[in-house]
């Protein structure tokens, strides 16, 4: 699983699981969630988003299915 560091005020990093393409997010109040099936393309342009928080909220939390924990 790859970590991804990332500069948000809500976000604090991401690990991507490239073969299996899950998206872990971890957020600064201590929640981490889990979304299914996301393209490798959408994780590179959420790692490089000039605001990864609004990048979450717009294209990865209501169009990818997030796991139970």
């Amino acid at each position: 699983m790859e970590r991804i560091s990332v500069k948000s005020r809500i976000i604090t990093a991401m690990n991507y699981d490239e073969q299996q393409r899950r998206l872990q997010i971890f957020f600064r109040n201590g929640q981490a969630r889990m979304f299914a099936d996301v393209p490798r393309d959408i994780v590179a342009e959420f790692a490089q988003s000039p605001s990864p928080g609004h990048f979450y909220l717009e294209r990865v939390r209501e169009q990818y299915q997030l796991l139970a924990a």
